[in-house]
């Protein structure tokens, strides 16, 4: 069983921009918000493993029940520079939601290092009131709950003696009503959350682990996605996904890593860390295509000793350097009330002292 509720009150002021740089006496917004939560479900799984498979086939069967309540209060004054004040409407609004989610996984020990395995999971995501809605209406409006079906096989083993670990996992997500943030086109602080329509995500993980060597690690992860919305209706009730991106996700990512543990010594364990991650390009502006932050790939390094004796405790010291080929690159591109990008950080050093006590 699960229970949760929670209630709040908040008050903010911000100086309102004036983006035809024409009127002296900027005013002050304040805004008042009240939010009040509710939510209860229960939830059950069990496990079947046939004597007749002796017990290598495992059955799991799972529900949970959801119901939840949102309630929310939205109010804007404007306050203006000559300490004349408007009060803006009041607006609160009410949102109600239940829903039944039910899970299946099948996994088969193909040998006591070998396992396959597959699963069906149906998932849902409780609507709200946005208070960084573009006006009062929207914001009484609130969003709706999302929905998701997500189906996924794969294997996990541990071959040659445990000395390489190779799992891989293919899936497959359904969206319905999937809530996404719009920027407001006038002033992009505000961001409507709608349910946009339907999406599918798709992709691939494989992790490869090997020690081939004693103290050596190597470890490679690959990942492919493919997401893209199939359905977004606008206010005229057309089809616009084909021009609405799914942001945040790259198509490939992949990291590698070697850690080596070089000599025990009578100071401390030495041992060094090289690592490389490497993202596709991505989309980072729901709803305009032209945001687009390009491929990047980081270079890291570290040499650390570890278990330094010191006042019958341990230190660990560690010297460090990111972004070791000091690539310019994009964190952030989108329209921040004027097109703009954020730069992820330059190539750096360090040192790190850890004191255990």
């Amino acid at each position: 069983m699960y229970y949760f509720e929670e209630s709040a009150k908040n008050y903010d002021t911000s100086r309102i921009f004036n983006f035809n740089f024409t009127d002296p006496d900027l005013n002050f917004n304040e805004r008042f918000v009240t939010a009040k939560n509710q939510a209860y479900a229960a939830y059950a799984q069990a496990t079947y493993s046939p004597d007749s498979l002796d017990r290598r086939l495992h059955i799991t069967v799972g529900a949970r029940y959801s119901h939840d309540k949102r309630q929310g209060s939205y109010q804007r004054n404007i306050t203006q520079a000559s300490g004349a004040q408007i009060i803006g409407p009041f607006g609160e609004g009410t949102l109600k939601s239940h829903d039944f989610s039910p899970s299946l996984t099948l996994a088969y020990e193909v040998t006591p290092r070998i396992n396959v395995y597959g699963k069906v999971v149906k998932g849902y995501k409780t609507g709200g009131f946005n208070v960084n809605a573009s006006s009062l209406e929207k914001f009484i409006d609130g969003f709706g709950p999302e929905d998701v079906i997500s189906y996924e096989v794969g294997f996990k083993s541990e071959l040659f003696d445990r000395t390489l670990r190779f799992n891989a996992a293919a899936f497959w997500m359904d969206y319905k009503d999937i809530q996404v943030g719009v920027a407001d086109p006038v002033n992009p602080i505000l961001v409507d959350i709608i349910n946009a329509g339907k999406s599918r995500i798709r992709g691939l993980e494989v992790d490869l682990t090997a020690y081939p060597a004693p103290g050596l690690t190597l470890a490679v992860n690959y990942g492919y996605l493919d997401a893209k919305f199939t359905k977004v209706l606008n206010a005229n009730d057309v089809d616009i996904s084909g021009s609405f991106p799914f942001v945040q996700a790259p198509e490939h990512t992949l990291s590698a890593s070697a850690d080596y543990e070089i000599a025990q010594t009578t100071v401390g364990t030495l041992s060094a860390n090289v690592s490389y991650s490497y993202v596709d390009k991505q989309f980072s502006q729901t709803g305009d295509a032209s945001y687009i932050i390009p491929s990047y790939g980081l270079l890291d390094a570290r040499l650390t000793l570890a278990e330094i004796p010191f006042l019958d405790n341990e230190l660990k010291m560690s010297l460090w350097g990111k972004n070791l080929t000091d690539k310019e690159y994009y964190i952030n591109h989108g329209n921040f009330f004027v097109p703009g990008a954020q730069f992820g950080s330059p190539r750096s050093y360090g040192v790190d002292l850890t004191f255990d006590f």
